[in-house]
């Protein structure tokens, strides 16, 4: 039972600060995962540099976060490496010209710089005096470096690389020192190597979402082949698809096994001259499908009889003899396009989807704990429709929570959220904030809405009830209430129809949901 009562207490927590949330959300900033010692992706530097050109970024992890500045895309080259929290979150490191180099350029002592709980928001300068390249690290709003290196040899980076030791969460592209607004919109493109799967996009930020399925829609260039690997976690063990494209074809493969399960044959089906048009769909029943330029009929497909949930997405370039990679080739990648292959054409509306038996791709991210993400589920209770928290614990068991009237229900049956482009809104004594998503009904009046609140070092996701004036959120078998809270809304350019009519609360109530289990909480 206490084992049980501890899986519920990291229900219904996070770490991050809700003023660090609150724009993550929105596509102006960019979020990535990293895990592993490989520099794979390359995103363009320029673009995510402040108009006084300082390089703004939060970072969540418990240890060794890299951040490489860098004139190509092959790290081996001269290039600026700046370690954070090395020798156990001890030390922070500057390497000047080459990061396998053993001495780094500067080192100084640090304690705790980062943390796997939260995230600490930094920033890198360049600056450029009488030919020397001052590399400079502040940490938050403050102006004052607290770490500095020059170089006698000023080099002219033009990309932007991160990688770490254990599991990285990344926020970069900020454009004011207080961390709350990204700098342009966002391209989403990057140049992919050889070294590995490092770099991890959240899935739903960059794929169509639809009723049954979801659609990513991706431009590459490439000499060799180009693999995609879709992910339940931040890792490429387990149950994985990966995809690969080639010039003479494709094929898919259930990584967890290694085999090839469907394959396609075309010459010319990828080249290094022009970028081609792809679409993967991954349906929740299983279905994989892959097609070239805006044609409907895929060129390969497979289902999988034991359906996996990716939530996130890599990418590779595969050489096939690893003992003679060629450093300087690349594949050229543009994602988080919509079905005409535009930025900012994604059907991102927000769907709530049957989650009992499986759950769908492309889930939206409400909160976390220490060694998780929450979701955001909701479920019937004595005939309303109540938002709450969806996690999983160690043994992969996930679970729906929902409060009410005092009291914490598991349930079994319920509908979880997939959408993109939303962000959480800061409010209090129930103010709605527009756009608000609309989370659930009472008395079969729209009267719900999605909110989180901090607690005890965690972020909680569950319901706000306007008439009320409160929030109120399930922890630890309790209904607790809360007056000040973050409201989930869509990002109002990207409404569409479905979407304005769950902000309107113009959608049908679910009818079928409901019921709970759990010895500290009450049952149905």
């Amino acid at each position: 039972m206490e084992k049980l009562n501890a899986i519920i207490l990291l229900l219904l927590g996070f770490s991050i600060t809700l003023d660090q949330i609150d724009v993550v959300q929105s596509n102006e900033v960019k979020e990535l995962y990293t895990y592993g010692y490989s520099y794979s992706q390359f995103f363009p530097l320029e673009e995510n540099l402040t108009p006084d050109r300082i390089l703004r970024f939060s970072v969540r992890a418990s240890r060794d976060a890299h951040i490489l500045l860098a004139p190509t895309h092959e790290a081996d080259e001269p290039v600026y490496e700046i370690v954070l929290g090395a020798h156990n979150n001890t030390v922070n490191h500057i390497r000047g010209r080459c990061p396998c180099q053993e001495e780094p350029s500067a080192s100084i002592k640090t304690v705790n710089l980062l943390s796997a709980r939260e995230f600490r928001n930094f920033w890198v300068r360049m600056k450029t005096e009488k030919l020397r390249t001052f590399i400079q690290i502040g940490l938050g709003e403050s102006d004052t470096a607290f770490h500095e290196w020059r170089d006698p040899r000023p080099l002219k980076p033009q990309y932007l690389s991160f990688r770490s030791a254990t599991i990285g969460e990344w926020r970069y592209g900020f454009r004011d020192s207080s961390y709350t607004t990204g700098i342009s919109k966002d391209r989403r493109s990057s140049v992919v190597t050889s070294t590995g799967f490092g770099q991890y996009f959240p899935l739903s930020d960059v794929v169509n979402h639809s009723d049954n399925d979801i659609t990513l829609y991706f431009t590459a260039r490439a000499e060799f082949e180009l693999q995609v690997l879709l992910s339940p976690d931040v890792s490429t063990l387990g149950n994985v698809y990966l995809i690969g494209i080639r010039k003479n074809g494709a094929y898919v493969k259930d990584r967890h096994l290694g085999e090839s399960k469907a394959a396609f044959q075309q010459e010319l089906f990828l080249n290094s001259r022009e970028r081609v048009r792809f679409w993967i769909k991954l349906t929740r029943d299983g279905l994989l499908t892959l097609g070239r330029t805006s044609a409907s009929n895929p060129v390969l497909q497979w289902r999988d009889p034991n359906p996996i949930s990716p939530q996130f997405l890599s990418f590779n370039m595969y050489q096939e003899n690893e003992e003679e990679i060629d450093p300087t080739v690349y594949a050229d990648v543009q994602i988080g396009l919509g079905p005409d292959y535009k930025i900012g054409s994604q059907d991102c509306a927000a769907r709530w989807k049957d989650g009992t038996t499986q759950l769908p791709p492309g889930l939206f991210r409400g909160g976390r704990y220490d060694n998780g993400v929450i979701y955001i589920c909701r479920a019937n209770h004595e005939g309303d429709t109540v938002p709450g928290s969806y996690i999983v614990d160690e043994n992969q068991q996930g679970r729906c929570y929902i409060s009410y009237e005092l009291s914490v229900y598991q349930k079994p049956e319920f509908e979880i959220l997939t959408g993109c482009r939303m962000k959480w809104v800061a409010a209090s004594l129930g103010y709605v904030p527009e756009g608000a998503i609309i989370g659930g009904y009472r008395r079969g009046k729209p009267r719900y809405y999605v909110a989180r609140v901090k607690h005890e070092g965690m972020i909680i996701v569950g319901k706000l009830q306007p008439d009320g004036k409160i929030a109120y959120v399930p922890f630890n078998g309790q209904e607790l209430p809360f007056t000040n809270y973050e409201v989930l809304v869509q990002i109002i350019n990207t409404v569409t129809p479905l979407s304005a009519a769950l902000i309107a609360g113009t959608n049908k109530v679910p009818t079928s949901l409901p019921s709970y289990d759990r010895h500290s909480t009450r049952t149905d």
